[in-house]
């Protein structure tokens, strides 16, 4: 399997260097280099109507996905248990353990 690592560690150089002129480019690209639309852009405007409902949204939003992200595991183990806890599964629960199954025991090892 060395022929497949080789392939994957060249493969794997050859996407960095792609990737690492993109980044380049958006990052340290000079001015002199913009096309004449980006150029003549107007700069973004933030007093028109319905931007203060939108960043109040954008803010609540990023607050409710990282609270669920840190709060997650809390809330997977209060799901789990509501759900494990119910009745009809406890019922599936106590008929399954009570059905017992035996293996005629064999004395050929052929498997």
């Amino acid at each position: 399997a060395y022929n497949l690592v080789l392939i994957g560690l060249v493969t794997s150089v050859i996407s960095i260097y792609y990737y690492i002129r993109v980044v380049k480019m958006m990052v340290v690209k000079e001015p002199q280099e913009m096309s004449d639309v980006i150029k003549n852009y107007p700069p973004p405007r933030w007093d028109l109507p319905g931007m203060r409902p939108l960043q109040v949204s954008l803010v609540i939003a990023v607050i409710a996905t990282s609270l669920a992200g840190v709060l997650s595991n809390p809330l997977f183990t209060l799901a789990n248990d509501s759900v494990v806890k119910t009745p009809l599964l406890q019922a599936a629960q106590d008929t399954s353990s009570t059905v017992a199954v035996t293996l005629p025991a064999t004395s050929d090892s052929s498997f």
